[in-house]
């Protein structure tokens, strides 16, 4: 090819015209060369003064030919490492022509200014103790004596929006009205395809929509893209927010995208504000929003427009939502790449169980020689709170078999010996006297569970009654 017989300053000459008007993100390009001692400080501080960006981007150019092949080589090789930042699409091509050094290595270039650099740590910073806090949130609830093992189990993910696990129960049903062992492993996915949430991370789809029954672990998979992001090589400039349901309480009322980032989620240093805000627009292809359960999405709002790519249009938007919310109109029109989170497939209950509880065989049979309780295990936080029965009665765990029903009974009497300091001989007592407002209690749950709502009206708030502590535990 003709590039090979060239100069990096011939080069650099030839394209000079095009390159003037079509190289971006200066400040990416002055920082390396100014860390490859290309300019000086003196010539840094020229650069930042002058008035337009077509008046920088001429004065690098001629600089840097001006130095000669070496300062020349090393702008070539910037733009090269640096091409998706620094360059526009048709420019690509004309700097992979160039034949570079094959030993030049990449990892000694910034792909952002050092302002960048610093809020994507922080970024980064904020995740971990988002998946810390998720983790001490289980905790305060098992033995603290439990040695417990909380990484990531896989999921079963599907990408069909036919749900075969319904599909095969109804049939199940029509054959047999009578719960059998069959059809109760028929609540287990089987894990057709190796889908992860890394993979939903490095999907070119802007728009992910994670769909799933309560319990299923939405939110746990949301997190592990999380956890991925923070885990992947810092060289490369990007930027992910996780936004739950308490981090935005009143997005309507938010004006404006940087106070969605900034004032909301994580603020940077003041000084660096508006460069990283313009770094973060001018780039939305290396931007992931996530909204894990967030409702709110009003038309014309914040929310609704990033979710529109109103703002941020190359940005990848990814919402956790219900099952029975998928058909709502906000996402019924909204193009994007649909995953149904199934829950454990068989062998990931295994190994859920031998994670939280130990190799120990007896221990484990209780519950993978319960049918009922190991169908029921296919929803992560069911297996979670089975966990916690089998801890809280590992003394007589193995002298009679465990039901569902026993499970949530547990879970009422630990609300109620936590909060009420009561011990476990005096429970029974307090629970008879309290008979009437338990039944209440009882009445108000059904209620909102068929209409698959978390809140329970008309109760006492009398900070001494059996309700008061149950809609606490409710909320923890």
């Amino acid at each position: 090819m003709a590039c090979a017989q060239q100069s990096p300053t011939e080069y650099l000459r030839n394209a000079r015209k095009n390159l003037v008007t079509r190289m971006k993100n200066l400040p990416v390009i002055i920082e390396n060369l100014y860390q490859k001692n290309v300019f000086n400080d003196y010539e840094v501080d020229t650069l930042k003064a002058e008035k337009t960006e077509f008046d920088k981007a001429r004065c690098i150019l001629d600089w840097v030919i001006n130095k000669g092949e070496i300062a020349s080589y090393e702008l070539l090789r910037i733009l090269d490492v640096t091409q998706k930042r620094t360059l526009s699409s048709d420019l690509r091509y004309w700097i992979s022509c160039f034949p570079f050094r094959w030993e030049d290595t990449e990892a000694s270039y910034s792909f952002g200014t050092k302002p960048c650099q610093i809020y994507q740590t922080q970024l980064k910073m904020k995740a971990k103790n988002i998946l810390k806090n998720q983790r001490e949130r289980f905790c305060k609830y098992l033995d603290d004596k439990a040695q417990v093992n909380f990484s990531f189990i896989s999921l079963v993910l599907e990408t069909g929006s036919v749900m075969k696990t319904q599909c095969k129960i109804k049939l199940k049903n029509k054959k047999c009205k009578k719960l059998r062992p069959k059809k109760l492993r028929a609540y287990i996915p089987n894990e057709e395809q190796a889908l992860s949430p890394e993979d939903l991370l490095k999907w070119q789809d802007q728009n992910i929509l994670i769909i799933g029954k309560p319990g299923v672990g939405k939110t746990t998979v949301v997190q592990e893209m999380l956890r991925c992001w923070t885990e992947k090589d810092n060289r490369e400039l990007d930027y992910q927010f996780y936004f739950d349901e308490c981090v935005l309480p009143h997005s309507s009322s938010i004006a404006s995208l940087q106070s969605v980032l900034f004032d909301v989620y994580l603020k940077p240093m003041e000084k660096d504000r508006m460069e990283v805000f313009k770094d973060i627009e001018e780039n939305s292809d290396n931007v992931v929003i996530v909204f894990d359960g967030v409702t709110d999405l009003e038309e014309n709002s914040i929310l609704w427009k990033i979710m529109n790519h109103e703002l941020l249009p190359d940005a990848k938007i990814v919402i956790t939502c219900r099952s029975e919310v998928e058909d709502d109109p906000v996402f019924s029109i909204w193009p994007t790449r649909k995953v149904y989170v199934q829950g454990f497939s068989e062998e990931s209950i295994n190994t859920y169980y031998q994670s939280m509880l130990g190799h120990d065989p007896v221990l484990l049979d209780v519950i993978l020689k319960n049918q009922e309780l190991f169908s029921l295990s296919h929803v992560p936080l069911y297996a979670f709170m089975i966990v916690d029965l089998i801890q809280f009665k590992n003394d007589t765990v193995c002298n009679h078999s465990h039901t569902v029903t026993e499970m949530y009974i547990h879970i009422f009497r630990l609300a109620v010996k936590k909060h009420g300091n009561k011990k476990n001989k005096q429970i029974d007592k307090y629970l008879k006297e309290m008979k009437s407002q338990v039944y209440r209690l009882m009445e108000n749950a059904f209620n909102a569970t068929m209409q698959k709502c978390l809140n329970l009206p008309d109760i006492s708030s009398d900070e001494t009654d059996v309700c008061h502590v149950s809609c606490s535990e409710r909320r923890n």
